[in-house]
């Protein structure tokens, strides 16, 4: 071909050499964008499936009526499975639901809702898992359904035989990770957390008990009229829960809490109270 010599040859490789980085690039996008994109990789896959919905996918419940699904799940890392009703791709808030115990592993869960409002339209359920780990959403499906919201009333459809058995299940689960929450030994930092939270707590009783009680000794003039509110306030109650439970000695069986809500407040009037009076004293004189 005339004029075809070293730079054509050039130009050549050049346009392979970009045809093959081209086609490199698009495979990474199908890659990065086709099925299966944000998936958990290697053993931490996730993937739940719709088994069977009930009623039906088109369906007219009454207000407070369970919708069950029943998923199977695939997880190769610890997660919680939802199942939220949606009406044109925003939730549906006026529901109860299921709580979802910890999955790893496969089986099988089961998924319910109700709405307690009537006259809503569901048009939409979205299924999704949620790692443990970090919270993040590792699977998310929406099923299509038709679902409208009557009024109040019994149930217009019998629970399926399914729900049951995976009700169960969960609920069994649910509690083995609540028990095996319970065994785990807590941090240095929860420890310390806990104690101090409690030292606080019982130096603030004693602040806005005895605080008042003392001021209204010492202080003097019209400033010991001022403690006279909080020992008012502290009296009341300890001489309610007193006679209350001389008439039945279960009245106040959380009597410390009682006296914790009236003797906190007492305390910060009381630091409130000592600041003015300290910024009021006179030079060189007692108030």
């Amino acid at each position: 071909m005339p004029g075809f010599g070293l730079a054509g040859g050039v130009a050549v490789r050049r346009v392979a050499t970009m045809r093959m980085g081209a086609t490199a690039v698009l495979a990474m996008l199908l890659l990065a964008t086709g099925p299966g994109a944000g998936a958990q990789e290697g053993g931490e896959a996730v993937t739940v499936t719709v088994v069977e919905l009930s009623p039906s996918r088109e369906a007219t419940l009454a207000a407070g009526e369970s919708f069950f699904l029943h998923l199977r799940y695939s997880a190769g890392q610890p997660v919680r499975i939802w199942a939220r009703p949606e009406w044109r791709g925003e939730p549906v808030r006026e529901i109860f639901s299921h709580a979802s115990p910890l999955h790893v592993g496969a089986g099988d869960t089961l998924g319910w809702f109700a709405v307690s409002k009537p006259g809503l339209q569901i048009d939409a359920v979205r299924v999704t898992a949620v790692a443990v780990r970090d919270g993040a959403t590792v699977w998310s499906e929406t099923v299509p359904v038709i679902l409208s919201i009557g009024g109040q009333g019994p149930a217009r459809h019998a629970e399926p035989a399914w729900a049951a058995p995976l009700r169960a299940a969960d609920q069994a689960a649910i509690g083995r990770d609540a028990r095996m929450a319970a065994e785990q030994p807590s941090t240095m930092g929860e420890q310390a957390l806990f104690v101090g939270t409690m030292v606080l707590g019982l130096a603030g009783i004693l602040a806005g008990t005895l605080w008042p009680l003392w001021a209204l000794w010492r202080w003097s003039g019209l400033w010991r009229l001022a403690p006279l509110a909080p020992v008012a306030a502290l009296g009341f109650v300890v001489a309610r829960i007193v006679v209350d439970t001389l008439r039945d000695p279960t009245s106040h069986n959380l009597w410390p809490f009682e006296i914790a809500l009236v003797a906190w407040p007492a305390a910060g009037y009381m630091l409130v109270l000592s600041i003015v009076r300290f910024a009021m004293r006179p030079r060189g004189g007692a108030v």
